[in-house]
């Protein structure tokens, strides 16, 4: 009725009366489907059919026809309604496409015309979560904890949160564990707490737990989370309730809390029960479940332009974290890279040795006075060094002429006389040759608490680490190809 009178559609109840008398003056009459099978309002129908006054009959949320227990007493009258000379609509967002046949058998249609559109709503958010724990009372505080928390995010005035539970006891206990209001068919006042409930101002409570009865036929546009706590439902009452949310076309959620071993299949389980279990496990979906078995269609996830549903969500949060791993990753290696290409540029670029011994530079290392001397053992080093590389197999991961890591020395190669070289063709052997005959000078002993009284010579296994104290320092070495090779090169050269 509010939304016909939105649109300046005259609007009426029928509350029949001696004669069936409508509202004279209405263009659109409101009855319940109870009501529709009384004498009265047959005549009613009747005394519109032989004025011309009657365009059609529309019977919204057809599909309780075939779900609702209550609805069954009436049904042999409601069929001899339909006799009527009159054009007969029946709406529902939540018809199962394997349900049609059964309606127009029931019904006993000759003829039925379906226009259907994809149920799913994508401005809904459909999510799972299962207890953590077996306790009854633990799933109440973990309920009450999850739309405490959501409520917290509430923004508009007008945004409320409904709870569906099962029975009476647990509606009660829920809304003593919220402090809120609660509803249900056999509630004193209950019209009261569901016209508080629909202000639409946060004076007024925003959060209501309720019964299945407000499955069906609630229009609030700004119901922004709907919570159906344990899974004592059947997959239809759970679609109905959860379209309770975004009427207002906005965004909401919807959220199921179940014990876990709920979502095994039941030998007894019907076509609908059966569909909710499936819904309710991980790794699925939920669209898809609902795409199934509303539509007969298939899809394989939730689309962009849809609100994820958890399953989809944990997919793309798994997938973003792993591309962005792996995009940190690959910069982090690079950054180690060049900051590695860089100190081999600068050692290069002065004399390496007066460099490393805190000497006074001004001179490149081939003009060093103590080149001549530390020289002499460039050659068996060198020999060494190259045996050893000879019998690890490891031809491609570092250079075979400088021995630095292939991925460095081929970014630093110049083309000599014809001839591709290394523009560091000595530079590791040099550094080597230094170790050996400037111990005490380079601070060995001390930088690794080497005893007085031990030799030097000795300590070998220290030239990889003086390696990585020169050149690599603080570097991630992990992703630089070759570096692992070239320390363990050194550790068996002397």
């Amino acid at each position: 009725m509010r939304r016909a009178r939105a649109v300046n559609v005259p609007c009426s109840i029928y509350e029949g009366g001696q004669k069936g008398q409508g509202s004279e003056d209405s263009n659109l009459t409101l009855v319940s489907i109870e009501s529709i099978v009384r004498e009265d309002f047959v005549f009613y129908l009747q005394s519109l059919i032989e004025e011309g006054r009657l365009d059609r009959i529309v019977v919204d949320e057809c599909h309780l026809l075939l779900s609702s227990s209550n609805y069954r007493s009436i049904m042999y009258r409601f069929v001899e309604i339909l006799l009527l000379p009159a054009q007969f609509v029946f709406l529902t967002g939540t018809l199962p496409f394997s349900y049609e046949v059964e309606l127009k058998e029931t019904l006993k249609l000759q003829s039925l015309s379906v226009i259907r559109a994809p149920t799913s709503r994508g401005d809904i958010s459909y999510n799972m979560r299962v207890y953590s724990s077996l306790s009854k009372e633990d799933h109440v505080e973990e309920v009450r904890s999850y739309v405490k928390s959501y409520g917290l995010k509430l923004r508009g005035l007008s945004d409320k949160i409904l709870i569906f539970c099962p029975t009476i006891s647990s509606i009660v206990e829920m809304g003593d564990a919220i402090s809120c209001p609660v509803y249900y068919s056999s509630l004193k006042g209950k019209e009261e707490v569901l016209q508080d409930f629909l202000q639409e101002d946060s004076l007024h409570s925003r959060v209501l737990v309720s019964s299945s009865a407000l499955e069906e036929g609630l229009d609030y546009s700004s119901i922004r989370l709907v919570v159906y706590k344990d899974s004592s439902y059947s997959f239809l009452s759970f679609l109905q309730g959860s379209g309770r949310g975004g009427r207002d076309g906005k965004k909401s959620a919807s959220m199921f809390f179940y014990s876990k071993g709920e979502e095994e299949d039941r030998a007894s389980d019907s076509l609908d029960r059966s569909t909710l279990r499936k819904y309710l496990r991980e790794g699925v979906c939920k669209r898809r479940v609902i795409a199934s078995f509303l539509d007969d269609s298939f899809i394989d996830k939730c689309s962009k332009e849809e609100e994820p549903c958890s399953c989809c969500l944990s997919r793309q949060q798994t997938f973003s974290s792993t591309i962005s791993a792996v995009k940190s990753s690959s910069m982090y290696v690079e950054q180690n890279r060049e900051e590695f290409k860089a100190r081999i540029k600068e050692l290069s670029s002065s004399c390496i040795y007066c460099s490393l011994l805190q000497k006074p530079l001004g001179h490149i290392t081939f003009e060093c006075p103590l080149s001549k001397e530390i020289n002499k053992a460039e050659w068996p080093i060198a020999c060494s060094i190259k045996d050893r590389k000879r019998t690890l197999l490891k031809d491609d991961s570092c250079c075979f002429s400088c021995f630095l890591p292939t991925m460095i020395c081929s970014t630093i190669k110049r083309e000599q006389r014809g001839m591709l070289t290394c523009y560091n063709l000595k530079l590791v052997t040099r550094v080597v040759s230094l170790f050996w005959h400037r111990q005490e000078e380079l601070g060995i002993r001390e930088a690794f608490a080497i005893p007085p009284t031990s030799p030097l010579t000795h300590y070998s296994s220290l030239l990889p680490l003086f390696f990585t104290k020169v050149f690599l320092k603080d570097l991630d070495t992990e992703g630089i190809l070759g570096v692992k090779v070239l320390l363990e090169l050194l550790s068996k050269s002397s």
